[in-house]
């Protein structure tokens, strides 16, 4: 964690854990602070309400940067910035019985932030920019309709480059759908999505996977000519919501409509084969 650092990152406002206190767990020391090369807390049980917690803090790396950090558990949230070094002692009283449960069971959480309050914000915009946007089911209405806008496609491939290093290479769109043989594709077939809204990418970065949603294609009894695609939407940019089908048809137009990035996976034969549809 740099001190003077420009360049402010998807999710940096989010602050480090650095340690838990408590009666058994007395002391957190780190040399990993943003303003600080030494930091150092005590815990100290003052009584069944009140506990202390004595920092130290030593080797200033620049004369205008401050430390912040976090002190919180379920109960607790107080937040403390040191401009100048030496000790300093936080005194919690605890007047809820629930606060004093709490502390005497966890202890209380230390989390240290990564930049100053300017770019503590500047990461927050720039995190928003990923997810706010193409959140309607209109496809005709720009920004709050179903189309991803282009900051927003840029700010989410920007975060899969930075968190998962996988970094995608700008190609040609070539929009298969119009003069597709949908006929091809046969029940349990399997197509991975990819849409640039962020909450696609939050799932990739989290599963380690290079797609944020899923869906199948399924053909029925009652009318086996007809392609469906099974699924599970949220529906805030698509017009139906929670389990559903839909026929190819309707529903590669919505995926459009919703700027899907969408891959075929036909289901191998002898896996089809043993299937109990």
């Amino acid at each position: 964690m740099p001190d003077g650092e420009t360049n402010h990152e998807f999710g940096e406002f989010f602050p480090v854990f650095l340690g838990s206190l408590n009666e058994s767990e007395t002391s957190v020391s780190t040399t990993e602070g943003r303003c600080y090369e030494n930091i150092s807390m005590e815990y100290k049980q003052v009584d069944a309400t009140t506990f202390e917690l004595d920092l130290k803090l030593s080797g200033k790396k620049s004369a205008l940067c401050v430390e912040n950090i976090l002190f919180a558990n379920t109960e607790i949230f107080h937040d403390e910035v040191f401009v100048l070094p030496g000790s300093r002692k936080i005194t919690f009283d605890m007047s809820n019985p629930d606060t004093a449960a709490d502390v005497n069971f966890n202890g209380i959480h230390a989390f240290l932030f990564c930049d100053g309050i300017v770019g503590e914000v500047e990461s927050i915009v720039k995190s928003l920019s990923a997810f706010i946007g193409g959140l309607g089911p209109n496809p005709d209405i720009p920004f709050f309709g179903s189309h991803v806008p282009e900051y927003m496609e840029k700010a989410n491939i920007e975060f899969l480059c930075q968190a998962m290093e996988y970094c995608m290479v700008e190609r040609e769109i070539q929009d298969l759908s119009e003069d597709f043989d949908s006929s091809l594709i046969k029940k349990g077939d399997f197509f991975p999505v990819q849409r640039m809204d962020g909450l696609d990418e939050i799932v990739m970065y989290g599963s380690g996977s290079h797609s944020g949603h899923s869906v199948m294609a399924m053909r029925f009894e009652e009318d086996p000519d007809q392609l469906y695609i099974v699924e599970s939407q949220a529906a805030w940019y698509w017009p139906t919501k929670n389990l559903q089908r839909t026929k190819w048809e309707t529903w590669i137009q919505q995926a459009k409509n919703a700027d899907f990035n969408v891959a075929w996976l036909p289901m191998r034969e002898e896996v089809r084969e043993a299937a109990d549809w």
